[in-house]
């Protein structure tokens, strides 16, 4: 009797989801034949086909994007290998300028010691120690201003 039973409450349980889906199902149906003829047909062909429109524009505009990236990382790859290059050229300038200075240091401390008597008899008119700080001082006065 148990199984039978409980056939029975399964049936009836089946019975009574289906009439509830069914309901749903009609009731969901009702909505949308509501609600569609709220809206002309014509008025939602215009919404899709603006849709559509704008959305072939989106997808042009994303290419033109993705190709000016793609452009933008090819030249800033090309511009950051020179701005590595140049630098890289200013830095062997500066030691190179920094080797030519030292050596003309060096002639004229060479020559002020080989030629130490010319050099007081000239000191007057020319002393290239005094001459030299000078024009440092000079420099750091210019860029003090600017």
């Amino acid at each position: 009797m148990s199984a039978t039973s409980d056939r029975l409450t399964d049936d009836s349980t089946e019975s009574i989801q289906r009439q509830s889906s069914d309901k749903c199902t009609k009731s969901g149906d009702t909505f949308i034949h509501l609600v569609s003829n709220l809206v002309e047909d014509n008025h939602v062909m215009t919404i899709n086909d603006s849709q559509i429109n704008m959305l072939s524009r989106f997808e042009k505009t994303n290419e033109m994007l993705v190709n000016c990236n793609a452009l933008a990382v090819i030249r800033f790859e090309s511009a950051n290998r020179d701005l590595k290059r140049y630098t890289q050229q200013l830095v062997d300038l500066q030691k190179d300028l920094d080797s030519v200075f030292h050596r003309i240091k060096f002639l004229k401390l060479k020559l002020t010691q080989q030629y130490s008597q010319a050099f007081k008899d000239c000191g007057n008119v020319f002393n290239p120690f005094n001459e030299e700080e000078e024009e440092i001082n000079e420099d750091l006065k210019d860029l003090s201003i600017n």
